[in-house]
């Protein structure tokens, strides 16, 4: 058995060693995206683009050199990275948003306000009448058809 002292640990040896460790990006472990943000790369890809290169050719350059990439990612990134250089709120999402809510009718026409089918607490003018003839086109009716 060994009675040597274990050394205690040097914490900001450890700490200072770590930061230094964080300068410099791992290049291995970047993302696709991440690798395609890369600025100069970024820059290239751009410069291409004005010469009007499409993003398949760009796409088979970037392919040869090693990374792997479909001309839709590629166009998809692009876009996303663009997006978060301007500053979008909604950078990562690369799908519109449609405000789906119905909007609300004037009620001085006889039609009720608020969502299709929900009820607000006013009752429609034409609550518990029977419909009389067939719907006209589109399947729309009104209170005349009751």
């Amino acid at each position: 058995m060994s009675n040597e002292m274990q050394k205690e640990p040097d914490t900001e040896a450890a700490i200072a060693a770590l930061e230094k460790l964080a300068e410099t990006p791992n290049e291995k472990r970047l993302t696709l995206k991440e690798r395609i943000a890369e600025p100069r790369m970024y820059d290239a890809i751009k410069r291409a683009q004005r010469a009007r290169h499409s993003p398949a050719d760009i796409a088979r350059i970037l392919s040869g050199e090693g990374i792997e990439i479909s001309p839709a990612t590629l166009g998809v990134y692009l876009r996303e990275i663009e997006r978060e250089q301007r500053g979008d709120n909604n950078a990562k999402s690369s799908k519109k948003r449609t405000d789906t809510k119905p909007k609300e009718t004037d009620n001085s026409a006889g039609t009720a306000k608020g969502t299709a089918g929900g009820d607000n607490g006013a009752k429609p003018e034409t609550a518990g009448k029977t419909l009389t003839r067939k719907p006209g086109m589109g399947g729309g009716f009104s209170p005349e058809n009751l």
